[in-house]
Order: structure tokens, then sequence, then C-alpha cells
């Protein structure tokens, strides 16, 4: 999950513009779309985050709290993404 989101990081910084949007890297000569490989790997990484949890975690609040900022970090890079087409 980190290297997805070092890839949003960059497409920040270097991303290629497509259809009035940043949101493509050009590695070998193939463009790929960062924020599609972080959706899968934030499932994989918060399906095993909750499959380790046992006992009375989940009666504690601050549980969601690692959860929610693995999901914040992506969201917040993902709009930061200019998206200058049509609304």
């Amino acid at each position: 999950m980190a290297s997805a989101v070092a890839l949003l990081i960059l497409v920040l910084k270097v991303g290629h513009v497509g259809k009035g949007a940043q949101r493509w890297l050009d590695i070998g000569g193939q463009q790929i779309q960062p924020s599609e490989l972080m959706k899968l790997g934030l499932i994989l990484a918060l399906g095993a985050w909750f499959h380790a949890r046992v006992g009375n975690e989940w009666v504690n609040p601050l549980f969601l709290l690692t959860p929610l900022i693995a999901v914040a970090v992506p969201v917040g890079l993902i709009l930061k993404e200019p998206n200058l087409g049509p609304p």
C-alpha cells in the first residue's frame, strides 16, 4: 500500500494529463492509473487489518482510527489530482 501512495504522490509531480485530468503515469511505455492500484491495495490492507483483530478490540472507538487514516490519505491525494474536464 505504501508503494501505491508513493505512486499517487508521483502523479501530482510528473503525472500525464489525458482527457483533462492528471491521473496517469508513463512507466516503460505503458500508462498506469495509480488510483486504481490504490483501490485494490486498500481493500486488501483493510481486509488484513480487520481479520487480524481479535477479542473485544471492536468495542473501542479508537480501533477505527488506523483504518480511517489508511482511507483518508489516498482519498486526499486523489482529490488533489486536478480534473480539468467538464463537470
